[in-house]
This record gives structure tokens, C-alpha cells and sequence, in this order.
């Protein structure tokens, strides 16, 4: 994890690529992360792959929130059943959308031109309060 962004004691890092196997924590660069989570949610999993890509979850008992970020020019809308509005994220075009790959209800996404981002919530967690995580997240790292 580099000196800008970290990952709290206890949370296992997987890095599940060969070659990448030899790292410790401290060599991991994670692009960006969100700098709010709503209130009682923890991580409680982040994994990175040597492209970059990273996936935390944060739970609360039973509920979850799925921050994930990967590098691509754009969001891949095909993955979503239906966009419900565009959105201003930091200056970037993104969009809340329904249904994710038939798993998760409230959806966010966006792209900076060389990440995409979206944050998924399965149920429990309004639309709003995972637009203020959405812009929490620093892409400019």
C-alpha cells in the first residue's frame, strides 16, 4: 500500500497473480479508494492485481458495499440491467443504475479516462449515501 493510501491492521491483501505473489503490503500501489463509508461498515476484504485493479468489500452484518476499480477506458454498461440517471462524478460522467451483473440493486460508475469505478450496495444502503462514497474516492493520486 503506498504511503497515500492504506489498508487498516488485520485486513488481508490478496494479490492473486503469479509473479506478484513476493510483494509485501507496503509494495502494493492501490490507485484510489473511498475516503467515506457510511456509518458501521468495516472492511472486510481488498483484494489487487498486478494491473492495478482492486476490489474492496465493506460490510455491516449482513449488508455489504463492493468498491471496485480496474483499468479501462470506459464503463462497460452492458454489465447493468438499467441506468436510472447520469451523474457528476468530480468532473468525470458517471451513472446510478439498477441491477449489476443479477447480484446488486443500487449501483454507481464512472470512469476517468483511465479507470473505471463502480461501487455496488445489494440492499440497505440509499442511493445518495453511495453517490457521497462515490465522491469521496481520489482519482487524481
Amino acid at each position: 500500500v503506498s504511503s497515500e493510501s492504506s489498508v487498516p491492521n488485520g485486513v488481508t491483501v490478496s494479490t492473486p497473480y503469479n509473479g506478484f505473489h513476493n510483494n509485501t503490503v507496503s509494495d502494493i500501489e492501490i490507485n484510489a479508494q473511498p475516503e467515506y463509508i457510511p456509518e458501521g461498515f468495516i472492511i472486510n476484504s481488498c483484494t489487487v492485481w498486478q494491473d492495478g485493479s482492486i476490489k474492496i468489500e465493506y460490510i455491516n452484518g449482513d449488508n455489504a458495499i463492493l468498491f471496485q476499480s480496474y483499468p479501462a477506458e470506459e464503463v462497460d454498461i452492458s454489465a447493468f440491467e438499467e441506468i436510472i440517471k447520469d451523474i457528476d462524478i468530480n468532473g468525470n460522467e458517471g451513472f446510478a443504475a439498477n441491477n449489476f451483473n443479477n447480484q446488486y440493486n443500487n449501483n454507481i460508475a464512472w470512469n476517468d479516462g483511465k479507470y473505471s469505478y463502480i461501487i455496488t450496495n445489494s440492499e440497505g444502503v440509499e442511493l445518495e449515501e453511495l453517490i457521497k462514497v462515490a465522491l469521496s474516492v481520489d482519482t487524481d493520486k
